[in-house]
């Protein structure tokens, strides 16, 4: 069984490879413990990273945000609820959510 599970992750990744090498390659944003997309206040480091990434893109207008990123952001943090770490990320999405919604 673990080495039928090493051969399937092999093939798997060359399968990665190939689509990458023909720039067709789409990995979902999801959790890798539960399969689900990735949504604020389930992790930390998620949190952490995002809030890092609103900084970043706030401190710029969001002036390089394309469409894609955008629709990223907006589904972590679709749940306006949740326990988010830290207020100032909070009130970033917030904002972010209400300009990009409308």
């Amino acid at each position: 069984m673990y080495f039928k599970s090493i051969i399937a992750t092999v093939d798997q990744y060359r399968t990665f490879l190939r689509a990458e090498s023909t720039d067709s390659l789409r990995l979902p944003n999801n959790d890798l413990d539960s399969g689900k997309p990735t949504k604020a206040a389930e992790y930390s480091l998620a949190d952490d990273t995002y809030a890092k990434l609103l900084d970043e893109l706030a401190d710029r207008k969001f002036d390089r945000t394309n469409s894609e990123l955008r629709d990223n952001i907006l589904g972590f943090y679709s749940d306006l609820s949740a326990s988010i770490k830290t207020k100032r990320t909070r009130l970033i999405g917030k904002r972010c959510w209400h300009s990009w919604k409308n």
